[in-house]
């Protein structure tokens, strides 16, 4: 019987504990950034339809990544209340692509999912994505495209909400 001696070198919980901390202070600091520049493009949503008015806003976030961006929506959604749909877009790293779609459930209930939505507007930007029918998330790899999809996006919006909603 031949015996196998193994080494283990154990890490120093409070070396990484050190070096975790700064990077979790620090997403949470991008988030918030997020969260108010959220703030501050509110005021540039505006209503669809006539006999029930859908809050709609779709605005390019400049480098936040996707976490960010959800973090944006979620804030968004909760500010222009039910009925809204959300679309957001930033290029938060060379070549990279990120897209939001928030639906509150009065855009879902009249047969528009964020899920199937998103997808024309990421191909794009050379990407695809998908998500539940009242968010998603979804990228690409052509941030040239994203200034168009956007445009897109609120085109889209704007004709189907205006036709389900009135």
């Amino acid at each position: 019987m031949s015996r196998v001696i193994v080494s283990v070198k154990l890490i120093d919980r409070s070396s990484v504990t050190a070096e975790v901390l700064p990077l979790a202070v620090q997403i949470a600091d991008h988030e918030k950034a997020a969260v108010y520049k959220a703030s501050m493009i509110a005021s540039k949503a505006f209503s669809v339809g006539t006999s029930k008015k859908i809050r709609v806003l779709v605005e390019s976030m400049d480098d936040f990544d996707a976490d960010a961006l959800k973090s944006a929506a979620e804030y968004l959604m909760d500010t222009l209340q039910d009925p809204a749909a959300i679309v957001l877009g930033s290029c938060p790293d060379e070549g990279k692509v990120s897209l939001v779609a928030a639906f509150t459930p009065g855009v879902v209930d009249l047969g528009i999912q964020a899920g199937k939505f998103i997808g024309p507007i990421a191909k794009l930007c050379g990407g695809g994505g998908g998500g539940r029918p009242n968010f998603v998330q979804a990228g690409g790899r052509k941030p040239e495209y994203l200034t168009n999809a956007l445009e897109k996006a609120r085109t889209d919006l704007i004709l189907v909400l205006t036709e389900k909603a009135n």
